[in-house]
């Protein structure tokens, strides 16, 4: 498993798009919230079988909780995530991901996203937007907002709000 490093990946600076900016101001806010991608790295590591100290390095916490936002918000599969993943360096900067390095496969997206529970997803969901909206950082009208509270799952078994990684959607 790979954990946080306080030395950021080489990155692009942002460049000058709303689209851009509203991750950047997503980022912010997730920043001022370790404690979600610790939540999310505790799923990851549950996951793993045997010890989550060897084997090849993954994603950390924090970037699989930036690229469950990313897939909801954009609706994207697996496949297309990991597109545009290798292609954006907008994408690679929210993610914390190095320019310099490659980005995981479709497969190991899809393996590394459905290990985080249902219940962490609902926890995180109602977290997100409860301090996005009182922090005005992201009006809650906005579409990030709405994209990231899409009401109780019909389809997992949690029936609870999900980011739209359970196996039955």
């Amino acid at each position: 498993m790979r954990h946080s490093s306080p030395q950021l990946p080489l990155t692009a600076p942002w460049i000058a798009h709303q689209h851009a900016a509203e991750l950047a101001a997503m980022g912010a806010l997730l920043d001022e919230q370790p404690a979600l991608s610790a939540r999310v790295q505790q799923d990851l590591e549950a996951g793993c079988p045997t010890n989550a100290r060897t084997g090849r390095p993954g994603l950390s916490g924090e970037q699989t909780l930036r690229l469950l936002i990313v897939r909801q918000l954009t609706g994207w599969t697996y496949e297309e995530l990991a597109f545009h993943l290798a292609d954006s360096m907008t994408y690679r900067a929210f993610c914390r991901m190095s320019a310099l390095t490659a980005t995981p496969s479709k497969s190991a997206l899809a393996a590394t996203l459905r290990r985080v529970s249902p219940r962490t997803l609902a926890a995180l969901n109602d977290q997100l937007v409860t301090s996005a909206a009182d922090s005005f950082s992201i009006a809650p009208s906005r579409r990030g907002i709405r994209a990231m509270s899409p009401g109780p799952c019909r389809s997992c078994a949690a029936r609870s709000a999900c980011l739209g990684t359970c196996r039955a959607r």
